[in-house]
């Protein structure tokens, strides 16, 4: 959980970083930083003032060749630790056409 500091609002300490397979091999051992605030992409997420979710935000993330990736990103907590999930919108399925008939 966030800590309230004065002067960065919070700072929130990573705990484990858990990268998928396909993850890694996009982005490779991601450099994540120890410590977040409300100033960084990631620590912008971090839900506070009893909020449970952050909602869904953009963010965009460097592969291990410099190029850009747009991502979802989104928190949530259950009042012990915030987990932060990231995807690439790229690699998210493509959404498939409903057909209603009616009979």
């Amino acid at each position: 959980m966030p800590e309230f500091v004065e002067g960065d609002g919070f700072r929130a300490t990573l705990r484990r970083p858990v990268q998928s397979d396909s993850f890694t091999t996009i982005f490779g051992a991601h450099d994540w930083k120890p410590v977040y605030t409300p100033d960084d992409d990631i620590g912008a997420l971090i839900p506070i003032s009893g909020q449970r979710s952050s909602g869904q935000k953009s963010l965009v993330l460097l592969d291990r060749n410099g190029d850009r990736h747009e991502c979802v990103a989104e928190s949530f907590t259950q009042t012990h630790q915030v987990f932060v999930l990231i995807h690439v919108i790229k690699t998210l399925a493509a959404p498939r056409p409903i057909f209603l008939t009616a009979v």
